[in-house]
C-alpha cells in the first residue's frame, strides 16, 4: 500500500474508533437515571412546584389526601397554571380524602384539568374500606416524585410541630418514570375511578371562583423557600430501579407491591433498617421477619410511639403482637415526637433502598393500593440509611408489655453501638398533649383485636 494511503487509513480508523467511544459513553450516560432523596419539608414542596412549573406536555398526579389549606391551594394553583399553558394534566385523588373546595375543583376543570376520584362515596362498604393510598407526581414521562407525603400543611413544615409529620420522598429522573406512567394509564382506565362530574353530590356549577395571586401575595411564608435542593444526586442505571405498585387500583392476592417488597426483605443477609409509622408484623410480613431473624439478620424497626402517633389504635395493635418478635431479637424503636413519624423507607444490607407509601401492616398489604421505588445501589442505600439513623436519635426502645407492664425488650440491644436507656415509667402524653391512661390503652388493645384487617 502507498505510504500516504496507509497513514490516511490509520487516521480514518482512529476517528471512527474515537466516535464509537463517544457514542458508547453517551449511551451509558443516557441510560443512567438520577435519584435524589427529599427528607426536608421545604425542598420536597419546592421540588413539586418546580416539577409542575417545568412540565411541557403532560402531568400525571395521584394523591391519597389533598386538603384546602395553604400548601394545597398553592399546589392546586400551580397545577391549574400548567393546564392553562397547554399541558395535559390528569389528576386522581381518593374521594374519601378529597378536601378541596367545590370552587377549587370547578376552577381546575375550567382550566382543562381532568379529575377523577377513586371509589366515590355511596359505593357500599367494600369500596368504602378499599382506598387508594398512592402518592406520586410525574411530569413529561421523565421526572417523578414518589414517597409518602400528602398535600397538606403538616407535611411541608407549614403547621405547628404537634400537627406536623416527619417524612421522606424521592425525586427521580429517567427511564424508570415510564413505568410509573404506564401504571397511571392502567389506573386511569380502571373501573375503580370515575370522572369528578359523575360523582354523586359533587357541586360543579354556580360556585364562586377563587382569586389567583402570586406566591408572595397569597403565601408569604414561601418567599424564602426558592433555592437549590441540598440533597445529593445519585446516577443509577435504569435496570437498578424498580417501580413497585398494585395493579389497576385493586389488590390481588399473591401479586402486587406487598410480595415485591417482601421478596426484597427476604433477600437480607446481614441487616434490615425499616422506618414506618404504623408497623404491625402480622401474616406474611411476620413470616418474613421471623425468617430474617432465624438467619441471624439484625432487624431494626422505627415506628411511632403513643406520644407521636396520630392513630393510637394502630399502636395498640403493635402492643398486641410485638412481644413474640422482640423475644426472637427484633429491635423496635419508638419515635418520641412531638412530630408524627410518617416516613416509609427501608435499607437492606446497606445495598438496597426503598421509598414507598406502604405502611408495612395488614391494611397496606390486604386493602389499600400502594406504590414505591426500590433502588439497587449501595451509594444511595448508604445515604438513605444515614438519613434514617438520624431519626433513631429521637427515639427510645419499644416496651412490648404495654404501659405499666414489665420491660420485655431485649436488654443490651444496640443501635449504632449505643445501649438504649430505660424508657420513663410515667404515662406519656399524646401529640395532642393528652395524658394516656392504662385503661384507655387496654381498651384500644381490645378494639384492635376486633378489626385486624383495618390496622
Amino acid at each position: 500500500m502507498v505510504p500516504g494511503l496507509r497513514r490516511l487509513s490509520c487516521v480514518v480508523t482512529a476517528r471512527w474508533f474515537f466516535a464509537l467511544v463517544v457514542v458508547c459513553l453517551a449511551a451509558s450516560v443516557t441510560n443512567a437515571d438520577t435519584v435524589r432523596f427529599l427528607p426536608g419539608n421545604v425542598e420536597s414542596f419546592q421540588a413539586r412546584l418546580d416539577l409542575m412549573a417545568a412540565a411541557e406536555r403532560r402531568l400525571d398526579v395521584v394523591y391519597f389526601w389533598v386538603d384546602q389549606d395553604t400548601i394545597a391551594r398553592q399546589f392546586v394553583e400551580t397545577m391549574r397554571q400548567a393546564a392553562e399553558r397547554g399541558v395535559q394534566v390528569r389528576f386522581v385523588v381518593d374521594d374519601m380524602h378529597n378536601k378541596m373546595s367545590a370552587a377549587q375543583q370547578v376552577d381546575l376543570l375550567l382550566a382543562g384539568v381532568e379529575i377523577r376520584v377513586f371509589h366515590p362515596r355511596g359505593g357500599g362498604l367494600r369500596t368504602l374500606l378499599h382506598r387508594m393510598h398512592d402518592k406520586f407526581l410525574a411530569a413529561d414521562q421523565r421526572r417523578m416524585i414518589v414517597g409518602s407525603r400528602n398535600i397538606e400543611d403538616g407535611y411541608y413544615g407549614a403547621s405547628s410541630p404537634c400537627h406536623s409529620y416527619v417524612d421522606i420522598d424521592c425525586l427521580v429522573e429517567g427511564a424508570i418514570v415510564a413505568d410509573a406512567c404506564c401504571y397511571f394509564e392502567q389506573l386511569w382506565e380502571s373501573c375503580h375511578i370515575v370522572p369528578l362530574r359523575a360523582c354523586k353530590g359533587t357541586v360543579v356549577d354556580d360556585c364562586p371562583l377563587p382569586k389567583h395571586g402570586g406566591v408572595a401575595q397569597e403565601f408569604p411564608w414561601l418567599e424564602g423557600c426558592l433555592g437549590k435542593l441540598g440533597s445529593p444526586t445519585f446516577e443509577i442505571e435504569s435496570k437498578c430501579l424498580d417501580f413497585v405498585h398494585d395493579y389497576s387500583g385493586s389488590k390481588t392476592r399473591g401479586c402486587g407491591i406487598a410480595p415485591d417488597l417482601y421478596r426484597v426483605l427476604d433477600s437480607a443477609q446481614h441487616s434490615i433498617v425499616l422506618v414506618t409509622p404504623y408497623f404491625l408484623p402480622a401474616n406474611e410480613l411476620g413470616h418474613v421477619i421471623r425468617r430474617a431473624l432465624d438467619r441471624g439478620v439484625h432487624v431494626c424497626v422505627l415506628t411511632n410511639s403513643m406520644q407521636s402517633t396520630n392513630r393510637p389504635i394502630q399502636y395498640a395493635g403493635l402492643l398486641n403482637v410485638s412481644k413474640r418478635y422482640t423475644r426472637k431479637g427484633l429491635d423496635v424503636w419508638e419515635f418520641s415526637g412531638p412530630e408524627t413519624l410518617h416516613a416509609k423507607a427501608f435499607v437492606v444490607d446497606g445495598c438496597i433502598a426503598g421509598i414507598t407509601s406502604f405502611n408495612f401492616n395488614r391494611r397496606s398489604a390486604m386493602t389499600d393500593t400502594e406504590v414505591g421505588l426500590v433502588i439497587y445501589d449501595p451509594a444511595a442505600a448508604q445515604h438513605l440509611e444515614a438519613t434514617l439513623w438520624c431519626l433513631f436519635q429521637k427515639s427510645s426502645p419499644h416496651v412490648p408489655a404495654g404501659l405499666g407492664g414489665r420491660l420485655a425488650y431485649r436488654r443490651g440491644a444496640k443501635v449504632r453501638g449505643e445501649t438504649p436507656t430505660r424508657p420513663p415509667s410515667r404515662l406519656p402524653r399524646t401529640n395532642k398533649g393528652e395524658r394516656v391512661g392504662v385503661v384507655r390503652v387496654r381498651a384500644l388493645r381490645a378494639g384492635a383485636r376486633l378489626i385486624p384487617r383495618q390496622l
